[in-house]
């Protein structure tokens, strides 16, 4: 009975600890044209796992249908900042063809993805 307690006590802690969030520092809010909700839209970013969408070398900017930007830091910067990150576990380059996501943040802080396919910077 103890055995099955603490393999259920281990998954546990290790699904909260695999468990990924967008850390504040990680992200910067871009041409926001609803300044009042800042803090709504950080908390649902912060509560996300958009980091996977972070480049090894270079920023990323995933727009926003409620009227901002998100741009998120290279794996690089967070490494240099003292983050405890591997940057070789994300993409160098966003590559010829890229499947970009644009996003919503709905009523109750949920993000809600949506994919464009991109070749070369130009919507197909």
């Amino acid at each position: 009975m103890n055995k099955i307690f603490f393999s259920l006590l281990f998954c546990v802690f290790l699904f909260k600890s695999n468990a990924q969030q967008t850390s504040k520092e990680t992200f910067n809010i871009k041409n926001n044209l609803h300044p009042e909700n800042a803090s709504f839209f950080e908390m649902a970013i912060m509560k996300s796992s958009m980091g996977q969408y972070r480049l090894q070398d270079e920023r990323f900017t995933i727009k926003c249908e409620n009227g901002f930007e998100l741009e998120l830091l290279s794996a690089n910067e967070l490494k240099a900042s003292g983050f405890d990150i591997d940057p070789t576990n994300f993409q160098t380059k966003a590559g010829k063809t890229f499947y970009l996501q644009s996003f919503k943040i709905v009523d109750g802080g949920q993000i809600v993805l949506k994919h464009k396919e991109y070749y070369k910077g130009i919507e197909q």
